[in-house]
């Protein structure tokens, strides 16, 4: 395995540990889906149950693993 971050040896094999500029680029995104779901918390009323939220969660798995 080619990584571009330090492999350590660990009691359960090779570990990989990401840079912080790495870990940082991995969560950039989902940072990014927060901060736009505060932005409409405070803009709307419109609010979903969890049911809602994970059912479609659920279905877009779903057709993912179909396509």
């Amino acid at each position: 395995m080619v990584t571009t971050h330090p492999d350590y040896l660990t009691k359960s094999g090779y570990d990989s540990v990401p840079s912080m500029a790495h870990n940082a680029a991995l969560s950039e995104d989902v940072e990014t889906k927060l901060d736009e779901a505060d932005r409409m918390a405070k803009e709307t009323t419109v609010r979903y149950d969890a049911d809602e939220v994970f059912g479609r969660v659920k279905a877009r798995i779903h057709d993912n693993e179909r396509a």
